[in-house]
């Protein structure tokens, strides 16, 4: 399994587990994103970073209606990258999320 490591703009580290999309997965809450490696630059790059409550509903049963997905698609993206937060809050996933958006805000799928 893949695994890449990103730092929040606290800096936090969190290690995200790399899997091709249209894996499915567990019912299990967290942080994910939207990657893509280059072999130019030897690099993971990130597409959206994200948040939920069930990977399995958000990114495998319903991911074509995940709001992002015609850019992530676009982008390029070929794997999701999952963070389990078990017992976690919701307020604190998005908390989570916003602290790895500050620091990588140049994730062309992010909108807010």
């Amino acid at each position: 399994m893949i695994k890449v490591e990103l730092t929040g703009i606290s800096g936090r580290k969190y290690i995200f587990d790399l899997h091709p999309i249209g894996t499915p997965f567990n019912e299990m809450q967290g942080l994910y994103i939207f990657s893509y490696y280059s072999e130019w630059n030897g690099l993971w790059h990130i597409a959206y970073i994200g948040q939920t409550g069930d990977f399995e509903d958000r990114l495998y049963k319903r991911l074509k209606q995940h709001e992002a997905f015609p850019c992530i698609k676009k982008e390029g993206a070929t794997h999701i990258g999952l963070h389990p937060t078990l017992g976690l809050r919701e307020g604190v996933r998005i908390q989570l999320e916003t602290d790895l958006r500050k620091y990588y805000c140049d994730c062309p799928c992010n909108e807010q």
